[in-house]
């Protein structure tokens, strides 16, 4: 979403976190700015393109980005996480963790 650039043109570190339709864990890749910032399908502008975006308009954007894919398995409404939905979880918050902290 391009509205979200003007807020993360203010962060160090950003952390986009986004669904997974296929994987066994949880994947963590550094995002660099993006030199094409045409949306990119139903997502509206990718990680790589809002950060461009960032830049270009507020000449400012974070320092250091992460992309973090969660798996799923099952993707219908429900009540309660799956068992390897809270490990995906689990995987991502420490994924997440080690990102800041580094």
């Amino acid at each position: 979403q391009p509205e979200l650039a003007e807020s993360i043109s203010h962060y160090a570190r950003v952390v986009f976190l986004d669904a997974a339709l296929e994987g066994s864990g949880v994947r963590a890749v550094p995002v660099e700015a993006a030199t094409n910032q045409r949306p990119d399908g139903s997502h509206g502008h990718s990680p790589g393109a809002l950060l461009a975006l960032c830049d270009s308009l507020y000449g400012h954007m974070p320092e250091r980005s992460v992309a973090v894919a969660i798996p799923g398995q099952n993707f219908d409404f429900g009540e309660q996480l799956s068992p390897f939905a809270e490990k995906m979880i689990e995987q991502a918050v420490e994924e997440v963790g080690h990102f800041l902290l580094s």
